[in-house]
């Protein structure tokens, strides 16, 4: 309608109308349009300023919405200058319409203001509003938010509270109060305000999620479950709602359903708060079942969004602690008592791992700090965190031999807590100590009577009645204890060292590993299940065992051979280093570990330090033909040929029967050059083991080095008929085939080495020359563009890809090829001059003779470049430029004459006598 109106009559008033009615359908850009006509046509009558102050107004709003804040304001300010300060007609100002006007517009720029983040001025805005309009719920309700994003929390409750009174069906300031009131910690009220909100407009997601949180809050776990049941059936994109029902199973300790809620709340991408509760409380789980991978990524990720987190900081140290990484364990308890240094859990935690690595002062003095901080809270729930430290400093009193403190600690935890077995029985360990056998009895016996089925006091009974030559009570003891527990320390490691005698492997593991549980610090109990994880080829767990062994008896030289051994197996390198010098260091003149050192450190490039391993090796055993081998392979790699030749030779003098000595003196002689001794040595070789490959290869690429390449193809084709899967031979011999020029042979061989490698990004390369060759540029491509994906920054294989673009007449792509090629390598010459005739060919001649420039600046006696840049500035008529360089060009190559005498590029110059000169013409 008003669409017709306008074109039957174009009004102000139209205009207006409809740009109302386009605001209110989101048409912002109409609207505004709309706005601006009626601007135009607005009269100056009496009544035309209250027009514009509508219009501005309306105007502001739409501004407002579109996000333009600065036109929204100015707009705003605007109408209610003109409301303000102007006489308007008497039906505006009866009985207060004005007022609300100007407290509108006020009240839309205090929205504009909060929408920025500046809640001081939004509340300035909304004062103004209120003053004209005091009974505006809307404004007040407005100003109730800010006041909350300001965290003025009385102010926020007191407007809602207004709202409240003003409209008692506003269900959504029912619904704001009850949120304020949750962050001043009134959760009941809190909670009447949701079920009020749900009585005035059911159904609404967001308050059932409120409401479920204050359940939460107020201990009612049943009822919290419930709403956020009822909050993620109203909103299942709701992560909130998923993480709320996760924590209250988990306080339920209902921990498989709080994991898959906070997975659920995972999976909807939450924000970072929410994220990092979800992290923190699964990372729990995951640490109380023993998943400590699990639980660390949860608290690594989360870290990273809260770094200043205490709690987040203490468990991550615990998950640490759980896999023996005591170093980063201390680290995060560090940090996390540098945010909250009165975390007695903290403490605890940061002592037990001390504890852990022997270092019991330390942990003696967290515990200390623990104790004195737990001491502050004297209500009985206390109690049971107190008499838990008390045990710790005890056991660490303990392990220092202070034997006194520890029975003092112990008895102190027992007067907190005295039924508790664990504790008597350390309390009656240290009373051994303190050879207080009388009271030791009584406390073991007060623990077995606490739990007749507590196989450690068994076992520590069993002990003292040995000590005290009572066998016959010691056995008994000693064998209830097996029966309830299988892993009794001593009695199992001696089981365990029979069965590894026997070679029953996994059954001596089984004893050690439950003896080490029973007894971690015993060296010996490591050592030999170390022993029987490597003899079934399990070195990772060896390396466990013989590290831990090692931390404990540092001094044993057998242990370190073998940790080395296991590194060296997993092909750890610095590891086994570290392991066979600290070998040698307790057993100097070891030949087994000498030469095992020595293979690593050729393994690692150290050859100064391989060759003086070899060399004492072959000092203490001067007939070891190997050492002398494996002391010239070092030299060959360390670039010491003839040294490598020497020890080659000398092996051979020691044993002529073993080809690989010969192989590898024919592999060095071909490296220098020495084809014919290379290939004598390779012959001799296969004479003695004619059954491997490796040697005809490389007796292939001794004659492939001659430029023999019928020899070499016969030698790989041997080299394939032993092992048909090697794809460097094939690729070999592909270069044979193409060196004879039988490109069609080449690219089968190099397509069979990219089916066995398709890695290979010189196959790539080496068919695609070859399709090139024979003329196949768009397969060429393809191979350079293989290659290109596996080595982006290859300039050889742009380069290539760029002539086959070239060959092609591509020159728009064998551009972009040559300039990347000079990104990558801007000192590459024939990069330049190759894009400099693309640019040729294509009439770019100033972009030609910039690239023929750089080659000349590269590479000053290229007569390509020298020639082509004649070229180019004999057709940008530089006549005697060019003639210049086209002398040059001949002086470096005389082939240029004939080339230039017949190039069309210098048709022009033949009418100036120094260029007739240049072929022989007055």
């Amino acid at each position: 309608d008003y669409n017709q109106a306008i074109a039957l009559k174009p009004k102000m008033n139209h205009y207006l109308q409809r740009g109302i009615a386009l605001y209110e359908q989101g048409q912002y850009r109409p609207a505004i349009e709309d706005f601006d006509r009626a601007f135009e046509l607005v009269s100056g009558a009496s009544n035309g300023t209250s027009d514009k102050a509508l219009l501005y107004k309306y105007r502001g709003q739409t501004y407002a919405a579109l996000g333009d804040t600065e036109k929204a304001e100015a707009d705003l300010d605007q109408a209610a200058v003109l409301l303000l300060d102007n006489p308007i007609l008497d039906a505006t100002r009866k009985s207060g319409p004005l007022d609300e006007q100007v407290g509108d517009i006020f009240s839309q720029r205090g929205m504009i203001h909060a929408q920025q983040g500046h809640f001081e001025q939004a509340i300035e805005s909304f004062d103004q509003a209120l003053k004209l309009n005091p009974r505006d719920r809307r404004t007040l309700y407005r100003r109730g938010l800010a006041h909350a994003e300001q965290n003025d929390l009385r102010r926020a409750a007191a407007d809602f509270n207004e709202v409240i009174v003003l409209d008692p069906q506003a269900g959504d300031a029912f619904y704001q109060r009850g949120r304020v009131y949750a962050r001043q910690g009134q959760h009941g009220h809190a909670l009447e305000d949701y079920n009020q909100t749900l009585l005035l407009k059911p159904g609404q997601a967001d308050v059932v999620y409120h409401k479920a949180l204050a359940y939460t809050e107020l201990g009612q776990l049943v009822e919290a479950v419930e709403s956020f049941n009822l909050a993620a059936r109203l909103d299942p994109a709701n992560a909130g709602a998923f993480y709320g029902r996760g924590r209250a199973y988990f306080e339920q300790e209902n921990f498989a359903a709080a994991e898959a809620d906070f997975n659920r709340a995972l999976d909807l991408t939450p924000d970072d708060e929410i994220r990092v509760q979800c992290l923190y409380y699964r990372g729990v789980i995951y640490s109380r079942r023993g998943d400590h991978v699990q639980a660390l990524a949860d608290f690594n990720e989360a870290i990273e969004l809260a770094p200043a987190d205490a709690r987040l900081l203490n468990e991550r140290g615990r998950v640490h602690a759980a896999t023996e990484a005591y170093e980063p364990a201390i680290a995060d308890f560090d940090q996390a008592l540098s945010l909250a240094p009165e975390m007695i859990d903290g403490y605890t935690n940061r002592g037990l791992v001390y504890s852990r690595q022997n270092n019991y002062n330390q942990a003696i003095a967290d515990y200390d700090r623990a104790i004195a901080l737990s001491a502050k809270s004297q209500g009985d729930e206390s109690r049971p965190e107190q008499s838990r430290l008390y045990r710790y400093r005890g056991l660490a009193h303990l392990r220092t031999e202070n034997y006194a403190g520890a029975v003092d600690d112990f008895s102190r935890s027992l007067r907190l807590h005295p039924a508790d077995a664990f504790t008597l029985n350390q309390r009656g360990l240290a009373q051994a100590r303190l050879k207080s056998y009388a009271k030791a009895l009584d406390d073991f016996d007060e623990a077995l009577r606490l739990n007749p089925k507590y196989a450690d006091a068994l076992a520590n009974r069993g002990q003292l009645y040995l000590e005290q030559n009572d066998p016959s009570r010691a056995m008994r003891d000693l064998n209830q204890a097996i029966r309830l527990r299988p892993q009794g320390a001593d009695i199992l490691f001696n089981r365990g060292r029979v069965y590894l005698m026997q070679r029953q492997y996994q059954r001596a593991i089984t004893d050690f590993s439950q003896s080490i549980q029973l007894d971690p610090d015993q060296w010996e109990t490591y050592f030999r299940r170390g022993l029987a994880l490597l003899y079934q080829n399990e070195a990772a767990q060896a390396i466990d065992d013989f590290k831990r062994a090692m931390a404990l008896n540092p001094n044993e030289a057998d242990l370190c051979h073998n940790l080395g051994l296991a590194y060296a197996h997993l092909g750890q390198y610095t590891e086994a280093l570290e392991s066979y010098t600290q070998a040698l260091v307790l057993q100097p003149d070891n030949v087994v570990v000498l030469q095992n050192r020595a293979l690593v450190l050729g393994a690692q490039h150290k050859y100064s330090e391989s060759l003086a391993d070899f060399s004492r090796v072959v000092e203490l055993e001067p007939d070891n033909g190997a050492a002398y081998n494996y002391r010239g392979s070092i030299h060959a790699n360390n670039q010491q040929y003839q040294q490598a030749i020497d020890d080659f030779t000398k092996a051979i003098m020691l044993d002529n029967e073993v080809a690989t000595y010969y192989h590898n003196r024919g592999i060095i002689y071909m490296q220098q050059g020495a084809t014919n001794a290379a290939i004598e040595d390779f012959n001799e070789a296969i004479r003695l083991s004619p059954d491997d490959p490796a040697i005809y290869t490389n007796s292939g690429n001794a004659y492939f080095k001659q430029g023999d390449y019928l020899q070499a193809i016969e030698g790989y084709n041997q080299a394939l008929q032993l092992d048909n899967n090697n794809p460097a031979t094939y690729k070999n011999r592909g270069l044979a085939y193409s060196k004879l020029g039988n490109h069609r042979q080449a690219v089968k061989d190099y397509t069979r080495t990219l089916y066995l490698d398709p890695e290979d990004v010189a196959a790539y390369n080496a068919r695609g020359e070859a399709y090139d060759a024979l003329g196949e540029h768009n397969l060429a491509i393809q191979d350079y563009e293989q290659a290109l994906a596996h080595d982006p920054d290859n300039t050889g294989t742009l380069y290539n890809r760029a002539l086959a673009y070239y060959d092609e007449g591509n020159y728009e792509q064998a551009l972009q090829d040559f300039n990347q090629a000079i990104t990558i390598d801007p000192n590459d010459a024939a990069a330049y001059l190759n894009r400099g005739l693309t640019f040729y060919n294509q009439g770019s001649y100033s972009n030609a003779m910039k690239d023929f420039d750089r080659v000349i600046q590269l590479d000053p006696d290229n007569a390509e470049a020298v020639y082509h840049k004649a070229c180019v500035l004999a057709l940008l008529n530089n006549d005697d430029a060019s003639v210049n360089w086209l002398t040059q060009a001949i002086e470096l190559d005389d082939a240029k004459r004939e080339a230039a005498q017949n190039n069309p590029d210098f048709e022009g110059l033949w009418y100036k006598p120094a260029f007739r000169r240049l072929f022989g013409y007055q």
